[in-house]
């Protein structure tokens, strides 16, 4: 499958101006008064480092700590802390995973400038106003937008701890994963391929069909993990281990929902006198997969289990890790 590179006109791109408004000092969602600590461990005496646990990190590279060194000394020795950009936190309203980290809700995590917080308490500069981006209403709640705000954010920094063509990559990797997990084909449109050449001057349509090719689907749509018969053996088998006292149901396909299953399990609770069933389903279609379809798959066992007055839990087999 060819990736759709074809570049269009766009006027607007939300991140770009997020970017611009925070570069200009024009965003107007600002808190005062930070605290700066709260996002730095100290594991030695004298040294801080980022919280990698209240960080959300975009760049591939670490941090410059000859940089960092460089300018305390510089504003220690000058005084002048016109090079302080103000950080830049992204709130979340509800708990979200990002990186493996798991950000609660109702929490900021440092998005942008990790050198300029270090550079601030190394300065004994401990508190600081703060942008604030909204990750449900600025990000439209989208993980990729975190990496894509982050990149635009470094893309003028000084001494050079610039985004590079790798940041890059990563990003739109991230895009076509997100696609992948919402049942589109992995290649990004024509729109999104456009907006990526508008923000990164230094990529064009060549470098955008070497991320394609690079990526794990190559571009190409991910298809349903449909279990062997030795996967469906292996899971039963680790069900029963995991549920002694129940009566676990072999596996069958989402679509065998609506009769087949219930019906069997129906006449096995009565002949083994068990009232604790354990229903083991996978998915062979992009469909079954969805949420929505699995979430009706339960709601009707529930009813199930009501009128025969059983216990039950539905499982769905995933793909391996």
């Amino acid at each position: 499958m060819s990736a759709n590179l074809k570049v269009v006109s766009t006027t607007t791109d939300p991140m770009v101006e997020i970017s611009n408004a925070i570069k200009s000092g024009t965003w107007s969602n600002i808190e005062k008064d930070v605290d700066l600590l709260q996002f730095v461990v100290k594991p030695t005496p004298d040294t801080y480092n980022i919280n990698v646990n209240r960080s959300l990190q975009v760049r591939l590279s670490t941090l410059n700590l000859e940089f960092i060194d460089r300018q305390v000394k510089k504003v220690q020795n000058t005084g002048n802390k016109t090079g302080l950009k103000m950080p830049v936190l992204v709130y979340f309203a509800k708990e979200v995973e990002y990186e493996e980290t798991v950000f609660p809700s109702d929490s900021f995590a440092l998005l942008d400038r990790n050198h300029g917080v270090l550079i601030r308490v190394n300065c004994d500069i401990f508190t600081s106003d703060c942008y604030v981006i909204n990750f449900d209403d600025d990000l439209d709640s989208k993980l990729s937008n975190i990496r894509t705000l982050g990149n635009l954010l470094n893309l003028v920094f000084e001494e050079s701890q610039s985004t590079s063509i790798d940041n890059i990559r990563t990003e739109y990797h991230q895009l076509m994963d997100e696609r992948v997990d919402n049942g589109l084909e992995a290649s990004p449109s024509s729109e999104e391929n456009a907006l990526f050449i508008s923000r990164y001057q230094f990529i064009n349509s060549a470098s955008l069909a070497n991320f394609v090719g690079g990526h794990k689907t190559g571009g190409r749509r991910k298809p349903t993990w449909v279990p062997t018969e030795v996967d469906k053996m292996n899971a039963e088998t680790n069900i029963k281990k995991r549920y002694s006292e129940w009566l676990v149901m072999s596996p069958r396909t989402c679509a065998s929902w609506s009769g087949e299953a219930s019906g069997a399990a129906t006449w096995d609770t009565i002949n083994k006198i068990n009232d604790k069933v354990v229903f083991i389903f996978y998915a062979k279609t992009k469909a079954q997969e969805e949420k929505t379809y699995q979430d009706k798959i339960e709601t009707k066992f529930k009813g199930w289990a009501e009128r025969y007055h059983l216990e039950v839990k539905v499982i769905f087999m995933q793909p391996p890790k």
